[in-house]
């Protein structure tokens, strides 16, 4: 089709044809078939894009059709309609399959390893604990945008610097914001934990708004119980949140109490200390993070004491 009739659909579609132009339409669209073909695809196109849902950013259309047309057979027929806003949305659909791609996701997930590491598009890397998984915009034309979705699961986040584009990872609960750093967050049905190791990280969007703009520096963390009271905030040893990294467990002059906190989150323990005193005593060491029986043999030699493990409870006499 005539590149001058392509511009001329393009101009009647969105009302912008003068007198001469209309007469020169209805003449085409009454004597030449291959017009008449072209015009009817165009107004469809048209239609379902003026009664669409959908909306679309349209710098961000004229953007994605440039790029288009340089790789396109077509990019003589499209220059002379770049103005023609639906008009182009109507070329992308047609010719790029751009719309599809706009909307296309890729999920990560850690299924049957016990850690599972992906390096993202932009140099960041995370490492998902076994039953996680998460989610994040795979357009290849927009590029990665930096936001994930943590859908479910527990993600360790080492986040690469990119000129101070901020970095968000989404929960159900609430947005964590960053620009570079290391942190844990542990997302479940009841409640969403998150640990900062390295760097600082703002809270947001949080399910109650009132709760907005915390922002947490290395060694803080937050819990937040879904649709409960506010955010609680306090000091932590963050290696004990992601020690589930690692094949071993490494104390590393770790108190009795980061422990007992270690037996909670790796072995779901609740640690009873008979001896208030021996609570802040400080040991070193390592030990297969899957063997708790060895850990508990060695605690107890270092310690000197008695450890009873009985069901859920460890108790340390």
């Amino acid at each position: 089709m005539k590149e001058y009739n392509w511009e001329l659909i393009a101009k009647h579609l969105a009302k912008e044809t003068n007198l001469e132009e209309n007469k020169l339409v209805e003449q085409l669209l009454a004597k030449d078939v291959e017009f008449s073909k072209e015009y009817s695809a165009s107004k469809k196109v048209w239609n379902s894009i003026s009664t669409s849902k959908n909306t679309y950013n349209k710098d961000k259309i004229f953007m994605l059709i440039e790029k288009q047309i340089n790789k396109s057979e077509v990019r003589n027929k499209l220059r002379g309609i770049l103005k023609y806003a639906a008009i182009i949305i109507g070329a992308i659909l047609i010719f790029g399959g751009i719309a599809t791609d706009l909307n296309r996701t890729k999920i990560l997930t850690a299924n049957n390893e016990r850690v599972k590491t992906y390096t993202l598009p932009d140099g960041s890397i995370i490492h998902l604990k076994k039953g996680t998984t998460i989610e994040y915009s795979d357009s290849r034309i927009l590029t990665f945008n930096r936001k994930i979705h943590l859908l479910k699961g527990e993600g360790f986040f080492e986040i690469a610097k990119n000129d101070g584009k901020k970095f968000i990872v989404k929960t159900s609960d609430y947005d964590i914001t960053v620009l570079g750093t290391k942190f844990d967050v542990n997302c479940n049905e009841l409640e969403t934990d998150v640990v900062l190791a390295e760097g600082k990280i703002l809270l947001n969007n949080f399910d109650k708004n009132e709760y907005n703009n915390i922002i947490l520096s290395p060694g803080n963390m937050v819990s937040y119980h879904k649709g409960g009271a506010s955010p609680k905030i306090k000091n932590v040893n963050p290696s004990i949140y992601n020690m589930w990294l690692e094949d071993k467990i490494k104390f590393d002059k770790f108190t009795i109490n980061d422990i007992a906190e270690v037996f909670r989150i790796q072995f779901n323990k609740t640690v009873i200390i008979k001896d208030k005193e021996i609570g802040e005593k400080r040991i070193g060491g390592s030990a297969p993070s899957d063997d708790l029986d060895l850990i508990l043999k060695g605690l107890s030699n270092v310690l000197d004491r008695n450890i009873i493990h009985r069901n859920d409870s460890i108790i340390i006499e």
